[in-house]
């Protein structure tokens, strides 16, 4: 059977999913991104400071994101690479650190945790869970049986605490965040600096109410601890059945999501979207002792390898465009004319990135894998132990909720070192070298921009955003798919095609952003629109 999920909503952007499936469960599976990916065109003949501007416009989930990897391009491009100063490189952790939070919040509350009010679990979990799903995750204007549900107690307040986050990347980045070479073009003043930590406060406690525990307990028993102190943990947190309306958010998902953990009745969610592939991390948060998330690739059994940016290649030989397989600096955006597109062996405007041949997981869990962070690899060794994969949806959720809280943890040290005195930019007064390049990780995962120049512009520019890495042909996202279930629960309580929820659970946990990777040129009207 056939089940096609277009538009998937809840993520960004324009993406189909084909599915094939047999008896409830997925035998085959086609990621497609649906509108032309062409903003690199839009690059070229640009002045290089000019054209890494423009691709803060690319998204508006990710222009920090993008103004970063761009700004690391600039740097090299430039020749102070490594003349950065260290009050720049401060301010630059601070600002992803708060995007890091900010954006995992809208993953968490806008676009996954809605899914655990689809009707398909109504009849199949408790009646005190489904009123706890209900009363805390219904978006607005939600209706189950054309009956409306009012919005759940918890999307309010994130929202707030979202906006909290972009009101204090505003206090430091000023009106929008450019990308420059040799730092940030800021100047906080010490006002600046007080209301960037006040915005902190008020974001750590919101978390804490979320988390249902203390910040720094929380930190203190996994970040700061070992994997099997951490393991433990979180195993006696939810080993005893607890009254769930006593539980926050996370608390919740924390205690009901996987069959491994706990004595709670389970979603189940660490037996679906799995796969073998590893685990790929540009790195992030570099300090003077290096980097706080380590650079790397970690394979499916874990096995640590550090990064080579050269094993880095983009295949088109199933995307709309002309067959190529190169490194990103010689790659190239040429789309094929739609008279003579393959359709069947070509399927989706997304390339297909890889690392040494191999597709790879980007996003939270690979960097926290590859860190070796203890709470996620104390879990990863359990799943190991008891025979199941790493990846899962259950792991995705867990790596972004930790990763908020290790990054406000983080943080707390890092706004008060800023100094209203400090220097934030070094002196780049042309470029130096026709070629440069900037990995950031945004919080989706692995981001690369590709500059190459001719004449004193770009020629070329080359971005491989995360979803281009999971949502790609053969990619992970796919990967997670075949062999899954596609309804609630491992399909324990029956098959409903026409509600193929779980398919959706593994799609979203990767919080794809198909406007990074696909963008529409509309020549006739001379003008540009992003996805």
């Amino acid at each position: 059977m056939e089940i096609t999920l277009d538009p998937i909503s809840r993520v960004e952007g324009h993406m189909r999913v084909l599915l094939e499936v047999e008896n409830g469960i997925v035998k085959d599976a086609r990621c497609s991104s649906t509108l032309f990916r062409g903003f690199e065109k839009v690059l070229v003949n640009q002045e290089p400071r000019r054209a890494a501007c423009f691709t803060t416009r690319i998204c508006g989930f990710c222009p920090t994101s993008h103004a970063m990897a761009g700004a690391g391009a600039l740097d090299r491009i430039y020749g102070v690479a490594e003349a950065i100063p260290s009050d720049a490189i401060l301010a630059r952790n601070i600002i992803q650190g708060l995007d890091f939070i900010s954006n995992h919040l809208t993953h968490l509350y806008l676009l996954w945790l809605p899914d655990l009010v689809n009707p398909a679990y109504k009849d199949i979990v408790s009646c005190n869970l489904w009123e706890e799903f209900t009363s805390r995750f219904t978006p607005p204007t939600f209706r189950i049986h054309n009956v409306h549900v009012p919005m759940g107690r918890s999307y309010a307040p994130a929202l707030h605490t979202r906006k909290l986050l972009q009101e204090a990347i505003h206090e430091l980045a000023e009106k929008e965040i450019r990308p420059i070479a040799g730092g940030l073009e800021i100047q906080p003043a010490s006002e600046n600096i007080q209301s960037i930590s006040r915005k902190h406060r008020e974001v750590m406690e919101r978390l804490s109410s979320m988390l249902g525990i203390a910040w720094e307990e929380w930190i203190e028993n996994t970040y700061l601890s070992t994997p099997g102190s951490a393991l433990r943990y979180i195993e006696e947190l939810c080993s005893v059945k607890t009254d769930y309306s006593k539980m926050g958010d996370f608390g919740l998902f924390m205690a009901t999501g996987a069959d491994v953990l706990g004595e709670n009745e389970s979603l189940m969610l660490d037996k679906c979207g799995c796969h073998d592939s590893g685990f790929l991390s540009f790195g992030c948060f570099p300090t003077d002792d290096g980097m706080v998330f380590r650079q790397g690739f970690m394979s499916s059994g874990l096995e640590y390898s550090s990064l080579d940016i050269d094993k880095i290649t983009e295949d088109s030989a199933q995307a709309f465009y002309s067959d190529d397989k190169c490194h990103p600096f010689e790659g190239m955006t040429e789309p094929i004319p739609a008279d003579e597109i393959a359709y069947g062996r070509k399927y989706t405007w997304v390339k297909a990135p890889r690392y040494n041949g191999a597709a790879c997981e980007v996003g939270s869990l690979a960097r926290l894998l590859v860190a070796g962070e203890p709470l996620i690899t104390g879990l990863a060794d359990a799943f190991r132990k008891r025979g199941f994969p790493v990846a899962n949806v259950y792991m995705r959720i867990m790596a972004r909720i930790q990763e908020m809280l290790v990054a406000g943890y983080l943080l707390e040290d890092w706004i008060k070192k800023l100094n209203p005195h400090g220097i934030y930019k070094t002196q780049a007064e042309r470029p130096v070298f026709t070629k440069g390049f900037g990995i950031w990780e945004a919080p989706r995962g692995a981001l690369g921009h590709w500059i190459t120049l001719k004449n004193g512009v770009v020629s070329n520019y080359q971005i491989i955003t995360p979803t281009t890495w999971n949502a790609s042909q053969g990619g992970v996202i796919e990967e997670s798919l075949i062999g899954s279930p596609i309804c609630a629960m491992g399909n324990k309580y029956g098959i409903d095609c026409s509600n193929p929820v779980t398919a959706l659970h593994i799609v979203r946990s990767f919080d794809p952003c198909n406007g990074c990777a696909v963008h529409v040129i509309n020549k006739s009207e001379a003008n540009i629109r992003s996805e």
